[in-house]
């Protein structure tokens, strides 16, 4: 339910709210460029009309989206992982910026399904998150120096994938991204989630 409910959140943000912001801007335009034109009425009323649909898609996204990324944003809401016996520690690098909220309800998902795994199989009771501002990009890095694992046997199929890796694939391949998972038996886990360029 949480994974259809961020993907309806992004197709909103990215179709029918960036769509409105586009037919909104072109309208306040054809407004200005001829203000005495006898269509002018119709035209602001058509823009205000878009804006109104506008404000809407994008109530439709926050109730959509995690209350704790709405509330207080993503390093925030990365901080709040750490429960019971597991403890995390959480580090920023760079130049913060407010991601698209796509990016940061994928970002807070594959954290909280990584130290659900840490808590679950690592047999440690340490984890750290890395968040890293790079250049037009943003690169997450959670990693364990538990138990570890064979990254070799990883299955694509997500209804065979019990750590849930390849629902974060593809998660991260839908917004442009890559997920990576380094792992060796003895070694602990790093799982990497990269976008390198963020329009």
């Amino acid at each position: 339910m949480l994974a259809e409910r961020t993907r309806l959140a992004g197709k909103i943000h990215d179709t029918v709210a960036q769509g409105l912001s586009s037919i909104q801007m072109l309208l306040h335009a054809a407004e200005r460029a001829d203000p005495a034109s006898p269509g002018t009425e119709h035209i602001r009323l058509a823009r205000e009309t878009a804006a109104d649909n506008l404000a809407e898609a994008r109530r439709f996204v926050r109730e959509l989206t995690p209350p704790t990324l709405a509330n207080s944003g993503l390093p925030a809401a990365l901080q709040r992982l750490g429960s019971g016996q597991l403890h995390v520690a959480v580090s920023v690098r760079g130049t913060v910026r407010t991601l698209p909220m796509p990016i940061q309800t994928a970002l807070l998902r594959i954290a909280q399904g990584a130290i659900a795994n840490v808590d679950k199989h690592a047999g440690t009771e340490t984890a750290t998150i890395s968040l890293d501002f790079v250049g037009d990009g943003v690169r997450m890095e959670i990693t364990d120096a538990g138990i570890g694992f064979d990254a070799a046997t990883i299955p694509d199929d997500a209804a065979e994938d019990s750590f849930g890796f390849a629902v974060m694939r593809r998660r991260m391949g839908e917004l442009g991204g890559t997920l990576t998972v380094e792992s060796a038996v003895g070694e602990g886990v790093q799982v990497i989630a990269t976008i390198e360029d963020i329009a």
